[in-house]
């Protein structure tokens, strides 16, 4: 008996070492040419970040909501767009920006309204597109995995290892339009902004009545607010914007994640009506904003963090450097 259970370790030990390589050392180019890969420059752009930066992070969503530029140029402050994938999940989204928070820096969050539903674990914990990330573009958010991430992600790790292998004798490129190479400079998506919606989108279905919140959810974004208060730095949360339609057929659970929000002191920092967009403004999912719509997006923003007391404070210590900058040139 002993001498079986060694061989079937050493037979386990055959098949599993290689097969462990592939997943930690097998380069996986397809998924650091898409939107994956997009976080290697997200944190070249955090790493560089000054104090007193605002930083929009989110979903897709946030990368297709802003034209930063317009934000930079109109506040007067330095603006980055670390906006990633939805998919990857609001605990991944937030754990992963922690470690470049710097003092006075403002953090505004952006997410779908999805993220905070009970529906399902996958807009909080993440799902299988959280694989590539931790194995190949960015290793180092292994260490903000906890075990009921571990568990939701391990059935998609031994066919990511099978599809990475595949990459090496079969290339398998991007066709669309969700690369890397979409962002432009400052972290903002913008490789639709010259296509034409040729799908009608359909609004989300009415809500029941019945729908509740992810009890895990509102509990994580109160530590994370208290950790950012502890860096020196200040935590937002902005509306997302949605298609007008599916608005208001879920109003019912915007409503009520409004409410909970407020009660634990992370109330939007405008009212979610506000940013009801038609679809005219919208490109391919009720949260894709197009060219136009994320200008516009992009002005309300602006309007609403100018209320923010820690934009009204970064504004005027930039005056206050400027002003003494220009004191000692002279």
């Amino acid at each position: 008996m002993k001498k079986l259970l060694v061989k079937i370790s050493i037979l386990i030990g055959i098949v599993a070492v290689p097969l462990l390589l592939c997943l930690f050392f097998l380069p996986d180019p397809k998924s650091r040419k898409g939107l994956d890969g997009a976080l290697i420059d997200k944190h070249i752009l955090l790493e560089k970040s000054k104090p007193a930066t605002i930083i929009l992070i989110g979903g897709s969503n946030a990368g297709m909501g802003f034209k930063t530029q317009i934000m930079k140029d109109s506040l007067k402050l330095p603006v980055i767009n670390a906006a990633v994938s939805g998919w990857f999940g609001l605990k991944f989204i937030i754990n992963d920006v922690k470690t470049y928070i710097k003092k006075n820096d403002l953090i505004v969050l952006c997410v779908p309204y999805t993220s905070f539903e009970n529906t399902t674990d996958n807009d909080f914990i993440g799902n299988s597109l959280l694989v590539p990330v931790l194995f190949d573009v960015s290793p180092k958010a292994i260490i903000n995995l906890d075990y009921p991430e571990f568990k939701r992600i391990a059935p998609f790790i031994a066919p990511y290892i099978l599809a990475k292998i595949k990459q090496v004798f079969i290339k398998d490129e991007f066709d669309g339009i969700y690369r890397r190479d979409g962002f432009n400079q400052d972290g903002d998506f913008t490789a639709h902004y010259s296509l034409i919606r040729t799908l009608k989108l359909k609004p989300q279905p009415k809500c029941l009545g019945s729908e509740g919140l992810n009890s895990k959810v509102i509990p994580f974004l109160v530590n994370f607010k208290q950790y950012v208060i502890a860096k020196g730095a200040t935590f937002v949360i902005l509306p997302p914007s949605i298609q007008s339609a599916s608005f208001n057929n879920q109003v019912f659970i915007i409503n009520k994640i409004d409410s909970a929000l407020k009660v634990n002191n992370l109330a939007f920092i405008s009212p979610t009506l506000r940013y009801k967009f038609e679809d005219r403004y919208l490109y391919d999912f009720i949260y894709h904003l197009n060219s136009e719509g994320a200008e516009l997006n992009t002005r309300l923003a602006i309007t609403d963090l100018l209320k923010v007391k820690a934009v009204k404070k970064m504004k005027s210590d930039d005056t206050i450097q400027r002003q003494f900058h220009i004191h000692r040139v002279q």
